[in-house]
């Protein structure tokens, strides 16, 4: 709902299990927020209730969030948000997490984002955010890099990211950070990830030209440890995609791509090395209004081709 200064937004879903992954779940929340002078300020409510079997049942999460902007300067934004999350199962752990940062336009609408962000060992743990950009546990730097192109883009992103903690609780295996294991007496683990993606729309001055994207990204997580013949971490993860998409009629596009996914390394006592090729192929239907979608609907096809060599 959009007033003159005033925007609201409701929301709900419910995930229901799979043979892939047994989570019942319903969440509804809404996000409220009003112009002031030359900035915006926003609060969010996220209440999620369900079961992830067979191990756990019956948690729930209760989020707020508080988040603002502000146009100081005609090439110089301010924007900053602070959330806190309580979790329920057996018992109740709280956790929070704050995001400052700034956002500068430059020359021919080219954009640079920088931030500093923390997010507790404990926050938001049923997951709702993309973990792969903001995972708990860990605190350091992102920045990000748009820079327009003749028919197209390139967009950058680096971050470094630091552990804040290095061991939980006996028996909470489904807390803390998802990349190192809780180890006593270990150092803190770092996270280095870099990206860097273009696109080209050749049907900007040819109609039924297709649109060309691509990106590669590298991960590299490094861990010490005691023992560190055993249980040391020094992984290496590469994700590179290209797509096609070529119009079809009129809304109706057809998408093909090709993703190679691979991992090596060293994860404690392990040694590995795989590799996984997944084709893809989509049917898009999208309306669009001032290049931006107003309804989109997606028919999508992968398969997975996984080759490995790991050695414990």
């Amino acid at each position: 709902h959009e007033e003159e200064h005033l925007h609201t937004e409701w929301f709900m879903g419910r995930t229901k299990s799979t043979p892939v992954q047994e989570i019942d779940r319903d969440v509804i929340g809404t996000r409220w927020s009003v112009d002031i002078l030359e900035g915006n300020l926003g609060a969010s409510y996220v209440r999620t209730e369900g079961e992830r079997n067979p191990t756990i049942t019956g948690e729930r999460q209760t989020l707020w969030a508080l988040d603002s902007a502000y146009h100081l300067l005609e090439w110089l934004d301010l924007f900053g948000a602070w959330a806190w999350s309580e979790y329920h199962r057996t018992g109740r752990l709280d956790g929070s997490a704050w995001v400052g940062g700034v956002r500068l336009v430059g020359p021919w609408k080219s954009e640079w984002r920088t931030q500093y962000q923390y997010l507790d060992e404990n926050y938001e743990l049923m997951g709702h955010h993309k973990v792969e950009h903001y995972p708990t546990n860990f605190h350091g730097i992102q920045t990000s890099l748009s820079l327009p192109i003749t028919h197209g883009s390139v967009k950058t992103v680096l971050y470094r990211l630091h552990q804040i903690d290095t061991n939980t609780r006996a028996g909470d295996t489904i807390f803390g950070d998802s990349y190192f294991p809780a180890l006593a007496d270990s150092r803190r683990g770092d996270i280095t990830m870099y990206r860097i993606g273009g696109d080209y729309d050749l049907g900007k001055d040819r109609h039924g030209w297709p649109k060309l994207s691509t990106y590669l990204e590298q991960a590299f997580f490094r861990k010490d440890a005691p023992d560190s013949a055993n249980n040391d971490i020094d992984k290496t993860v590469t994700n590179w995609n290209v797509l096609v998409s070529q119009p079809i009629i009129t809304h109706l596009d057809v998408e093909v791509g090709y993703r190679i996914v691979t991992a090596s390394g060293r994860w404690q006592a392990m040694r590995f090395h795989h590799r996984q090729g997944i084709p893809e192929v989509a049917l898009t239907y999208r309306i669009k209004d001032k290049d931006k979608d107003k309804f989109r609907m997606t028919a999508m096809y992968h398969r997975y081709d996984f080759v490995d060599s790991i050695a414990a």
